[in-house]
């Protein structure tokens, strides 16, 4: 008996470590040894009436809403086209605001219709200051059913957000950080959104809602044909790897602020970074928050998942530099390093003989940001995602 009650114990304590999944702070939580017990001895008697309780499930709406889109599986609402119920919110110059008397106030999306998705991401245009906030939540819906409302936190420009919001799951689908990802059993079909604006009190600017995207990964697949050519943009260049500390953890927003700096917008990788930091993940990689920092310096800025590579090389030939999301074992040929945990990099140009101009920040100076890398190897790192920015 002895022994039992020694392995029971041992197995208690192992359970009750933490755990890390894909680097994102997932953890199990086990009841202490004396819950377990408690939960027990307090199990209902037969006498007791064990009613189970079931959850309302929303269904698929039977006419959800249809977006015009630019790109097969991105869908981006401007300000001015944004429909739906308001409350205490208003409309004025192309942006939803609070009314002049509120301190808090809510728009609910209709439900959108969407090409077949497995994950999706969000991205929001707004404008917020020290003492305003607004959060942005999307729900999923699949042929079994919607998903719970699921948060990107409150987002503030300068650092000052609440961050990510940790534990968010369901049957349907889960949050990873800026992603939302469906049950591999269930794509997902629908989707709706919501936008909580919020500020101290009514003598403080409201925050400006001006658009709102969400980009899927479908399940269709879209091929399309690459015709080489030699085509370049002058990208500033310049590397993370010279800010102290930091420097190793700041891919993605050193290469927003290439980005911005092309754009006449001058920041510094330190800046940004400090603007970008997610306060609840403990990243600066956080997709979504880095393009809601990129809206506030007055710039349309969203992510997208593109369906092939002749999609990225069209928008750079368009004179509209991109960052791309790559993920590596292998060293790409010319590259600095490996990526094995993700790194974003700008798209600058390309080469009539399969190379592609990028400016990697990765280097370790920025006179070695600049590089040309096998467009079949850069492919194949390639995560599908971008950062989109222009000034229109």
């Amino acid at each position: 008996m002895k022994k039992v009650l020694m392995i029971l114990m041992f197995v208690l304590l192992f359970s009750c470590e933490e755990s890390q999944v894909n680097n994102q702070a997932v953890q199990n939580e086990v009841l202490p040894a004396e819950e377990v017990v408690e939960a027990v001895e307090e199990t209902p008697s037969e006498d007791v009436d064990l009613e189970e309780e079931t959850k309302d499930v929303e269904m698929l709406s039977d006419n959800p809403l249809e977006l015009e889109s630019d790109f097969f599986g991105t869908y981006i609402i401007d300000g001015e086209d944004l429909t739906g119920d308001f409350e205490h919110l208003i409309k004025e110059n192309d942006s939803v605001m609070l009314e002049d008397s509120q301190i808090e106030g809510t728009f609910v999306s209709p439900v959108f219709k969407a090409h077949d998705f497995i994950e999706g991401v969000v991205s929001w245009n707004v404008n917020t200051n020290l003492d305003n906030y607004v959060e942005v939540f999307i729900k999923v819906g699949t042929e079994h059913g919607f998903s719970d409302w699921m948060s990107y936190g409150k987002w503030s420009t300068d650092g000052r957000n609440k961050g990510r919001v940790s534990g968010q799951s369901d049957d349907y689908s889960q949050m990873v950080i800026d992603t939302v990802k469906l049950s591999q059993w269930f794509p997902g079909k629908q989707f709706q959104l919501k936008v909580v604006m919020s500020r101290k009190d009514a003598s403080v600017d409201s925050p400006k809602l001006n658009q709102l995207t969400f980009t899927t990964q479908t399940l269709e697949k879209i091929k399309a044909q690459i015709e080489p050519k030699d085509f370049e943009i002058d990208v500033p260049e310049l590397s993370q790897m010279g800010v102290e500390k930091i420097g190793s953890r700041i891919c993605s927003p050193t290469s927003l602020t290439m980005l911005l700096n092309y754009y006449g917008i001058e920041l510094t990788p330190e800046i940004t970074a400090n603007a970008v930091y997610d306060n609840g993940a403990d990243i600066y990689g956080n997709w979504s928050y880095n393009m809601a920092f990129a809206s506030e310096q007055g710039l349309s800025a969203h992510v997208q998942r593109c369906n092939n590579f002749k999609e990225v090389m069209d928008i750079v030939e368009s004179k509209i530099p991109v960052a791309i999301s790559i993920e590596s074992d292998f060293q790409i040929e010319n590259s600095p390093m490996a990526y094995p945990a993700g790194h974003l990099l700008v798209v600058r140009g390309f080469t009539k003989d399969n190379f592609v101009i990028v400016n990697d920040p990765a280097s370790p100076v920025g006179e070695e940001v600049r590089r040309m890398y096998p467009l079949s190897q850069l492919k194949n790192a390639w995560t599908g995602y971008i950062y989109y920015l222009t000034n229109e």
